[in-house]
Parts: structure tokens; C-alpha cells; sequence
């Protein structure tokens, strides 16, 4: 009864990607950002930032070619179509190059497994900024290549031509990617200062309730002022919650500190939780006519294969840097490293909601998918 109801009445367990964005993983990420163990997060930097940022964009480039070469495989012998445009397959690849290692993190205490704690946790959190960067770079390029198309067909080109980016286009998202980073990063920066000057300036020792109060609101005015000036709020947010860990933290009354850290913490882990909850329930609100069976075997066969390239690739690098000294974590550990990668949580759904291209009933379905398997079918086991 309680399936048919939800069948029946799927538009009751629809969600807006705008209340994701604004509401539910802010939270998330200023408390990864503030709670942040900075000293473990420095001393393991290179495998946290080579597994995070070059692990990502390794990652995102082998499950385009692997979806690319599958679009092509399967397109249909009679109408030439295929199941998505090639720039939608570099869209698809850039949502799911994000991981979650929240399943694998519970089963790792920190004391115990100090150095895979930190890798892990450390790799979650960049891994989360650098998605979404690279999401935002390919859709503005894509946005930018369907005007030209439209234009194209307006003018007397017959049909539909497929989407495509080339070298051009590839080279402006490379540069805005790094370019939208460091102004993100200095926009939280920013913010994370100016609280914290207020809070010297300003004595509220008196009322830790406000003072709590300011450090949230100010983490959140991080988030807003980016997104209406086109930058990156999450990368704000992130900056921000690290400079109010490192100066605002110290410029706050005990009471605050310890408020403000059960605070950001209590309303992450609730917001966690409803996603979680809320991904379940969408397993009802898949729309079956917009699911192509062999896209979704393919992508999910790309996704172990592409997590192969992302541990190795940095892995190897970070290996060879350190003049070939033997890696601080044991082959069993790297073991979690690779099973924590193949999971797909609420960055990768959340960028699915914000998917607005011609196919984007079949991209969203999909990552819909893809999500659901890797989070009961590797994170549960674990």
C-alpha cells in the first residue's frame, strides 16, 4: 500500500535542487570545513590534494571516454541515435566523478587508522568542491555551445546536430575551473576574516548564543555572496569555515566553541540523514521510459574502472615524488581507499537534480541509479 501510494502520487517526493544548494549541503560542508583536524589534514596534503583534485579530473576523464565510447557502441543501427549528445557524456562524468566515504569513514576511527582517517576524509571533502567546480565549468560550456547550435539550425541546417566540445571550449572550462577556485577560496577568505575581526572587536563573551549565532550566519553569508556574484559557494563556504576554525575559534568564549561545534555538527548530520532517507525514496520516481539498461551498465563498469586511474594515477605520482619511499598506507588500506571511491551519495544526486539539457530526464535517471547500486551494493557490505 505504502509503495502504490508513493507510486501514485510520485510529485509528494520531488525535490527542488535549489533547496539541495541552499539549504541541505551547506551545513555539510562548513562542518567538514570547521571540525577539519588541520594538522593531519597538512602532514598528508599531497595524498589528500592528489587524490582529490588530480584523482577527480582522472577520474571525470576516463568515464567520458569509457560513456563516449559506449554512446557510440550502442547507437541505433536504424535511426543513428545514440543515447545522449558527446557533451552530455562529459556532463554525466563530471556529476559522477564525485565519491562518498561516509560509509567507509564509520567503519575507521581516527585513533586507530590515523593516516587512512585522514586521506579519506580529507579526499571526501575536495573531492566534493572540485566536482562541483568541474560540473559548473562543463555545463557553461555546454549552455555556450547549445546557443551556437540553436543558431546553427535556425539559420537552415536541417535536423538535430549533437553537442559537442572541442579543444577551444575545453581550454575556457580548464581556465575558468582554476580561475573560479582561487576566487571562490578569496571570497571565503575574506569572509572568514571579517568575522573574526568582529568577534575581537566586538566582546560577546557575555552571550555565547550570539556569538554561536554570528559564526553560522556569516558561514552562510560566505555561501550567498558567492553565488550572487557567480562564484563558487560551496569553495566559499569551505575557505570560510577554515579561516573561522583557525582565528574566529579563538575569539569566542568556551561556551561557544564547544556550542558551535555541537551546532554545525547536529544540523550536518541531520541533513545528511534526510538525504539518505530522501535517496531511498526516489528509488520510487524513476521514470523507466528514460532509462536506457545499457547506458546504466556501462556507466556503472566506467565507475570501477575509472576509480582504477584515480588511486593509481596520484598514487604513482606522489610515489615518484618522494624519491620512491615506501606509501604510508598498507595495500589493505588502500583497499578502503578504492571501495570508498565507488560510492555515489549527495553530491552526484544533487548535481543530477541540476541537470538542464535536451537529455536530461535520461542523465538524471541514471545517476539516479547509479547512486542507489553503489550505495547499497558497496557501501552496505561495508
Amino acid at each position: 500500500m505504502f509503495v502504490q501510494w508513493l507510486l501514485l502520487d510520485r510529485y509528494l517526493i520531488e525535490f527542488n535542487s535549489q533547496s539541495f544548494f541552499f539549504f541541505l549541503l551547506p551545513p555539510i560542508v562548513f562542518a567538514s570545513a570547521y571540525t577539519l583536524k588541520k594538522k593531519n589534514f597538512v602532514r598528508h596534503i599531497s595524498y589528500i590534494l592528489g587524490l582529490g583534485v588530480l584523482g577527480t579530473i582522472v577520474a571525470m576523464t576516463v568515464l567520458t571516454l569509457i560513456l563516449n565510447y559506449g554512446n557510440e557502441l550502442y547507437r541505433d543501427p536504424v535511426t543513428g541515435e545514440s543515447w545522449v549528445d558527446p557533451a552530455e557524456c562529459m556532463l554525466l562524468a563530471a556529476v559522477l566523478a564525485s565519491t562518498d566515504t561516509v560509509a567507509v569513514l564509520t567503519l575507521i576511527t581516527a585513533d586507530k587508522y590515523l593516516v587512512l582517517n585522514a586521506v579519506l576524509f580529507g579526499e571526501g571533502v575536495v573531492n566534493d568542491a572540485v566536482t562541483i567546480l568541474l560540473y559548473q565549468a562543463v555545463d557553461r560550456e555546454i549552455q555556450k555551445a547549445e546557443v551556437a547550435t540553436n543558431h546553427g539550425i535556425e539559420d537552415g541546417a536541417p535536423g538535430h546536430k549533437d553537442i559537442t566540445l572541442g579543444r577551444k571550449e575545453i581550454s575556457g572550462m580548464i581556465i575558468n575551473f582554476f580561475s573560479l577556485s582561487i576566487r571562490s577560496i578569496i571570497m571565503g577568505a575574506l569572509v572568514g576574516l571579517l568575522v573574526s575581526y568582529v568577534l575581537k572587536v566586538f566582546n560577546l563573551n557575555y552571550d555565547p548564543i550570539k556569538e554561536t549565532t554570528i559564526m553560522i550566519m556569516f558561514a552562510y553569508l560566505s555561501y550567498l555572496f558567492a553565488e550572487q556574484t557567480a562564484l563558487s559557494g560551496i569553495i566559499s563556504m569551505f575557505s570560510c569555515g577554515l579561516f573561522m576554525a583557525h582565528y574566529a575559534y579563538w575569539n569566542i568564549s568556551k561556551k561557544a566553541r564547544v556550542g558551535t561545534e555541537m551546532a554545525v555538527c547536529t544540523i550536518a548530520n541531520c541533513n545528511q540523514s534526510f538525504l539518505y532517507i530522501y535517496m531511498g525514496l526516489s528509488a520510487f520516481s524513476i521514470e523507466m521510459e528514460y532509462v536506457h539498461m545499457n547506458m546504466v551498465y556501462t556507466t556503472l563498469i566506467a565507475i570501477f574502472v575509472c576509480r582504477i586511474f584515480s588511486v593509481g594515477v596520484p598514487i604513482f605520482l606522489v610515489w615518484l615524488s618522494t624519491g620512491m619511499k615506501p606509501l604510508q598506507l598498507k595495500w589493505n588500506e588502500w583497499v578502503f581507499v578504492y571501495c570508498g571511491g565507488l560510492i555515489r551519495g549527495a553530491i552526484a544526486f544533487g548535481l543530477g537534480l541540476q541537470m538542464t539539457t535536451d537529455n536530461n530526464k535520461v542523465l538524471k535517471n541514471t545517476v539516479q541509479i547509479c547512486a542507489l547500486v553503489t550505495i547499497v551494493g558497496v557501501g552496505a557490505p561495508i
